[in-house]
């Protein structure tokens, strides 16, 4: 066996015991999966290929990766989130593969891999049916290939690396971030314009607007949209009316926005690889974050820290963001003097990160730069101001970073990768515990004989149990679909609560079940009924 093959199978190894640790294969959908089940549901169940009307991306290529999976065992979620899992490892094996092809250490390319793999967001999003980690997946196959290109100069390479595109851009719309920093990089190479090759990406541009033509005909209205600010439609007239106004504001929080995120997912990087002789380069992009911040704050922007205590996939209190879905939750209290060192830190470490991979850039490096400035570009036009939408930065970082020289510090790395893998098996093991505890509520009021239109479970239970199969949801007088936390916040009979006692209204608890988390607050999960009074 080659010392790759080895070490693809030691990571190999690490994915699946982890996986047995956890067996985090619940058949229950995770924040906005749902959207996306459906469609492979239908698909299952009477052969066509429709969006729901509530996605905010356009996602056949995973339906059909999901579905192909369920083909042998029919629908769950379970398969679907091991449909991820899978995808999530050759993710790494693709990782590893990358940071080899740019002459990485051996021992430095696993260090790099486990980097990646024990992120909180990838590892947490690798055990669900969301986009993010097919998108990354699909975007390191493109990048492996096209590195392969600029040193091997082979067509062959181009067309998987154009495929691997396509795959990306049929997941999610920031994956055209891809050809076109392809075909940039490819304009600026002598190979490349020889038999207009720099055109050749845009086949994959070519194929997302055959697919956004598509899911203009092909959508599956459930009920009206046109008060939720997050639509699709608003979404866009968003865009049209303030985008290009808001762009400067918004450039300079994905700045901060990303340094706070990487810096502190790639902190065993940044800490295993600072040099001292590049310290005026880090100690410049230090200021330089500092004073975006310092802007920020001046004019009124709203900064938001890495490790927020109750906002985004992967904050102080959850991993998971799965409690702030349900009624009546109270956000964890957290001292400022902890958010701001959190925030020292991550920024810190971006600086550090920088440091490492300012240098000259070759035809791969430029690549890899095109594709950072790229999704820079989409997070601020389009407002992705949330952890997961920056995944897909984490693993150019990681090449930027490694390829710039061996690891200084590998034991040091190495120790500090560990304890991030632990913060991520620890973060999962608690959000299984709550997720139990929702869905056995939601079970006690099934066996109570209580429809989904009868009762408010928060948005991820209502939006599958209602708003994916409106024949079991709420009507208002006209026949319209309303479903709480989805298009209406009409009121419900019995409702699933973080607490027993919410400040409005008068309830009964006639259950509750609790879960115990190892970091975050344990607590019960209530079955409530409304008073007839």
């Amino acid at each position: 066996m080659t010392p790759t093959a080895r070490h693809l199978v030691w990571i190999s190894a690490g994915w699946v015991a982890a996986a047995v640790l956890l067996r985090p294969f619940q058949n229950t959908p995770f924040l906005d999966d749902w959207i996306y089940a459906w469609a492979v549901e239908r698909l299952l169940d009477r052969g066509d290929l429709r969006m729901l009307d509530y996605a905010s991306v356009v996602n056949p290529v995973q339906t059909l990766w999901g579905a192909l999976f369920c083909l042998p065992f029919g629908f769950s979620f379970t398969t679907l989130r091991v449909s991820t899992w899978v995808a999530a490892l050759s993710g790494l094996w693709a990782m590893y593969l990358v940071l080899r092809d740019q002459d990485v250490s051996p021992g430095d390319a696993l260090l790099g891999t486990a980097c990646l793999g024990a992120c909180p967001i990838y590892f947490m999003l690798s055990f669900s049916f969301m986009t993010d980690v097919p998108l990354v997946v699909s975007s390191l196959w493109a990048a492996f290939a096209f590195l392969r290109v600029t040193s091997l100069r082979r067509d062959r390479w181009l067309g998987t690396a154009i495929l691997a595109s396509c795959c990306a851009v049929g997941v999610r719309v920031v994956g055209v971030v891809l050809p076109v920093a392809r075909a940039v990089a490819l304009l600026t190479d002598r190979w490349g314009r020889r038999r207009l090759r720099f055109v050749w990406p845009t086949i994959a541009l070519a194929f997302f607007a055959l697919i956004t033509w598509w899911f203009q005909h092909h959508v599956e209205a459930v009920g009206d949209l046109s008060q939720v600010f997050n639509s699709p439609a608003n979404r866009l007239r968003s865009l049209r009316e303030s985008a290009l106004w808001a762009l400067p504001r918004m450039s300079l929080a994905t700045v901060t926005f990303l340094a706070g995120t990487l810096g502190l997912a790639l902190l065993p990087l940044s800490v295993g690889c600072f040099s001292s002789r590049r310290w005026k380069v880090a100690i410049a992009t230090l200021v330089v974050l500092g004073a975006v911040v310092t802007a920020e704050l001046a004019t009124g922007s709203d900064y938001s820290p890495p490790l927020p205590a109750g906002g985004q996939t992967w904050s102080l209190g959850e991993l998971g963001y799965t409690e702030p879905l349900l009624s009546d939750y109270v956000e964890p209290t957290t001292g400022r003097g902890w958010t701001w060192m959190v925030a020292m830190v991550a920024l810190g470490s971006a600086s550090g990160l920088v440091a490492r991979s300012a240098r000259p850039l070759d035809a791969a490096g430029i690549y890899l730069v095109l594709q950072v400035i790229g999704h820079f570009a989409l997070i601020a036009i389009l407002w992705l101001q949330w952890d997961r939408y920056a995944l897909p930065v984490l693993p150019l970082a990681i090449v930027l970073v490694l390829r710039g020289g061996p690891i200084i510090r590998p034991r040091l790395t190495a120790a500090l990768v560990g304890a991030m893998a632990l913060v991520a098996l620890v973060g999962i093991s608690d959000h299984l515990a709550y997720n139990r505890a929702l869905w056995a509520a939601v079970g006690h009021l099934q066996s109570m004989g209580v429809t989904p239109a009868e009762f408010d479970g928060g948005y991820v239970v209502n939006g599958w149990r209602q708003w994916a199969h409106p024949e079991h949801a709420r009507r208002n007088v006209a026949g319209g679909v309303e479903v709480p936390w989805v298009n209406a916040q009409t009121a419900a009979r019995y409702r699933i609560s973080n607490q027993a006692r919410p400040p409005q209204g008068q309830w009964t608890v006639i259950a509750s079940f609790g879960y115990t988390r190892w970091a975050g607050r344990s607590g019960r999960v209530y079955v409530l009924e409304q008073d007839r009074a």
